[in-house]
């Protein structure tokens, strides 16, 4: 797959400063897979209506105004698809516009968030955020931080490793390589997915006379998950972290002080994720889909964190109705036109 990186190559990669998401100056834009597909219309059919939207995106980006990172839903459908031609237009679109930038995958964000909240409460770090690690580059960074070891130990120069996988010069030579396609393996399978259905199925029907209007029932449900979900991940935090932490303690501080709402906020893709879980099951005619679990990972990874987010009309729907745009002052929309329109300022 490297056949290409030669010394020169990797001297010139590990020489060069590590690109930055300047977070302040730049619209950060989510797009889902659908939406992607239209950029990739407007890019290789010159009869498509999706053509002027793509040219006002890829101008954007061009100009240092906009980035569109991708994540691991995308990069899981992308691979999903049969058609090896249109899977590598897609990935060299999606490095184009996202100038090798991606997401961070759910877990990662949620780790981030909670590393965050111990070193700002322990007054270790009280202005760290979350925010400069969720964004990461290259296609191998939303699957995680992989450890480079020899016999089980970190290896000296570890950071050079990673450094040249999220390179874009190795992004960019993953994606013509048979053996990048080859070597993915299949996140899920069909006995996965259906248990995966059923037991989200059975979790709707145990909740089912929870009202999205009854605001103590869900406050109760927010509890009980955060205790079950997020706590435990505190508490594991906070003792691999080399200072004396009551954790407990200032959890109960915090939550006397702000409220549990506001203090769940400080955990916004957890919020996020629950919110939009929850906005989801009250819809009780629609069933539950096994690619709910991509796309609900993923928005709430970019609902907190983006600026625009263009995705599908049930869960935009769903945002909406849970008030997450104003939570987070993110706009979502369904159709690419109106980031065209935002981007042009029309």
């Amino acid at each position: 797959m490297f056949e290409d990186l030669d010394k020169e190559t990797i001297e010139e990669i590990l020489d060069a400063p590590e690109p930055t998401l300047d977070r302040d100056n730049i619209t950060i834009i989510y797009f889902d897979q659908k939406i992607w597909g239209q950029l990739h219309a407007g890019r290789h059919d010159s009869e498509s209506r999706h053509t002027d939207a793509y040219e006002t995106v890829r101008e954007a980006v061009k100009r240092g105004d906009a980035i569109c990172p991708y994540s691991i839903a995308r990069f899981l459908e992308t691979d999903a698809h049969h058609d090896d031609t249109f899977k590598r237009e897609l990935y060299e679109l999606m490095i184009d516009l996202s100038n090798n930038f991606c997401m961070r995958n759910y877990f990662d964000a949620i780790g981030a968030e909670i590393t965050a909240y111990i070193f700002r409460h322990a007054d270790l770090l009280p202005e760290i955020g979350p925010s400069g690690q969720i964004f990461s580059r290259g296609l191998v960074e939303p699957h995680g931080h992989p450890r480079i070891t020899s016999d089980g130990n970190p290896i000296d120069g570890e950071w050079k490793v990673h450094k040249i996988l999220r390179s874009e010069q190795v992004t960019r030579q993953m994606i013509r390589s048979d053996d990048f396609f080859d070597d993915i393996p299949e996140p899920w399978d069909e006995e996965e997915r259906a248990q995966y259905v059923e037991t989200l199925e059975s979790i709707r029907k145990e909740y089912d006379d929870i009202a999205d209007t009854d605001d103590e029932r869900r406050k109760q449900l927010v509890i009980e998950s955060f205790r079950n979900d997020v706590l435990p991940g505190l508490l594991h935090t906070a003792e691999q972290i080399p200072l004396d932490v009551d954790i407990l303690s200032i959890i109960a501080r915090d939550t006397a002080i702000k409220g549990f709402e506001d203090f769940f906020m400080q955990f916004p893709t957890y919020f996020t994720h629950l919110d939009l879980i929850l906005g989801r099951d009250f819809h009780r005619h629609r069933d539950i889909e096994g690619n709910d679990l991509n796309d609900v990972m993923a928005l709430a990874v970019a609902i907190p964190y983006s600026d625009f987010v263009v995705t599908e009309k049930f869960f935009a729907g769903v945002a909406h109705q849970q008030n997450l745009p104003d939570r987070f002052n993110t706009t979502i929309r369904t159709d690419l036109q109106d980031l065209a329109n935002h981007l042009t300022g029309t």
